[in-house]
């Protein structure tokens, strides 16, 4: 009965799968079904269905979110109509019904003029998410968690409601505006089931701040790419900026350098986040890539657990663990030892840089290199590359920002503070304190195996480790 569970869930587990009923017609629910993300143009025709989904992702406390209900998409005038009514089960405690397992996710979204560049969505949620999306996918994720019991991504509730909109200002820049009012809330780790080392307790999910939020973000998008998943040449930017503002009920544990000693429970602060990529084709089978992510604080208050940043593990710096404490100062997640549960990220600001160079391997009489492989209908050509890395990344705290509080306050030094841990608003870390790495793999298309080894911990053993897509 568990291995059939299992299957079940790993049937449903593979992202963009939806399981008709006997009523379905062609899904129109965006493939990302949690976060917000713009609409996809459809073909002007109406439809209904009755969509049995996953929301993309398998981890510790939810297991596999499921999504079920109507979809109707019709013609409102000039709109073009999205409606979508989804309550969410999850497979944690053997999709056990309780407050903690059931969520929901109601849409309204509507695209106007022909080309359908501009949309506006309206939505209501009680969902599950990551503290940070940037560094592992949310399908990748789950894939590890599934099948080797490894959550590479920390959660948390959210449930309240949003509007946003989008504009296509050209085929390759995108904005995007929103407008969000949340209840945010710790989730503890649940009984969930995996295919491999069930015997092994799970990372503990941190207890992060609880309370409302209200939320406005802006974002741009420029990709100008040749390929999104296998690119070779172009640009991808990405920059989001957050204002937060509201009353934290409940903090959650933290590090005691991690928070200035004037813990106030009304908090307003300003993030952003920028990553960009470029990628170069040297030759018809060598390109040269690299990525560069700077992020964090910007103005006000501390920011909330939720808004922090780390850089380890497989998405960041693959030479050393995830989550792992350093050697020296904690660069990694800004904690000191004996870290709350869970080692959460507490960083008001991170940076890191990755550079990589890809050789296509060539085909030769008698291997699979260049063959067409096919699985479960879908056809993919063995078209592997060597691929030769390097990174280097860190994070920060920052002095506590006495122009942001009243004049009354008494500001508390953090205690016990690392030298290379805490720096000026306006001041960027020196190079020698990055966390660095450099690593070898081959990237079969399909998946990749990669080895990394830390060059600035000498002491730390060489990782080895798999990727379900490319690392940037």
């Amino acid at each position: 009965m568990r291995y059939r569970k299992l299957l079940l869930a790993a049937a449903v587990a593979i992202p963009g799968l939806a399981i008709p009923a006997q009523s379905q017609t062609t899904d129109t629910l965006a493939t990302d079904s949690i976060p917000d993300a713009p609409v996809p143009a459809v073909a002007p025709r109406n439809t209904a269905s009755f969509t049995v989904t996953s929301g993309g992702g398998y981890n510790r406390v939810e297991g596999l979110p499921v999504l079920f209900g109507p979809t109707l998409e019709t013609q409102f005038r000039a709109a073009r109509l999205q409606i979508s009514a989804l309550g969410i089960i999850r497979s944690a405690e053997t999709f056990r019904i309780d407050s903690d397992n059931v969520g929901h996710d109601v849409r309204v979204a509507a695209l106007f003029d022909p080309a359908r560049r501009t949309s506006l969505q309206a939505r209501v949620y009680d969902v599950v998410d990551a503290v940070e999306d940037w560094q592992i996918p949310r399908d990748e994720s789950g894939l590890a968690a599934f099948f080797f019991r490894s959550d590479f991504r920390d959660h948390y509730g959210r449930h309240g409601a949003s509007l946003s909109g989008t504009y296509a200002a050209s085929r390759r820049a995108t904005l995007s505006a929103s407008v969000a009012r949340e209840r945010w809330a710790s989730r503890e780790v649940r009984d969930v089931l995996t295919v491999l080392r069930n015997g092994k307790a799970w990372r503990p999910n941190p207890s992060l701040d609880e309370g409302v939020f209200r939320l406005a973000k802006a974002g741009l998008v420029y990709d100008n790419r040749n390929d999104p998943r296998r690119p070779s040449t172009g640009w991808f930017v990405s920059t989001d900026y957050e204002v937060g503002s509201g009353r934290i009920d409940r903090f959650g544990a933290a590090s005691s350098i991690a928070r200035s000693g004037l813990a106030e429970p009304d908090t307003r602060y300003g993030r952003m986040l920028v990553d960009a990529r470029r990628y170069f084709r040297l030759s018809p089978t060598t390109q040269l890539n690299g990525r560069m992510l700077l992020g964090g604080w910007v103005h006000g208050d501390e920011l909330p657990l939720q808004r922090r940043l780390s850089v380890s593990g497989v998405g960041a710096v693959p030479g050393i663990d995830f989550r792992e404490l350093s050697l020296g100062p904690d660069v990694g997640q800004c904690s000191v030892a004996a870290a709350p549960a869970g080692d959460p990220a507490q960083c008001e600001r991170a940076a890191l840089v990755q550079v990589e160079y890809r050789v296509a391997l060539r085909s030769r009489p008698g291997t699979i290199i260049g063959k067409t492989i096919r699985i479960r209908s879908r056809a993919f050509t063995v078209s592997p590359s060597l691929v030769v890395f390097a990174d280097a990344g860190r994070g920060w705290l920052l002095s506590p920002r006495g122009n942001d509080l009243p004049a009354t306050a008494v500001i508390a030094p953090p205690a016990a503070a690392p030298r290379d841990l805490i720096y000026g608003a306006w001041t960027v870390p020196p190079p020698g304190t990055f966390r660095t790495d450099v690593g070898v793999g081959v990237d079969l298309g399909l998946f990749g195996i990669y080895a990394a080894k830390s060059l600035s911990e000498a002491g730390e053993p060489m990782n080895f480790f798999l990727r379900a897509r490319r690392r940037f």
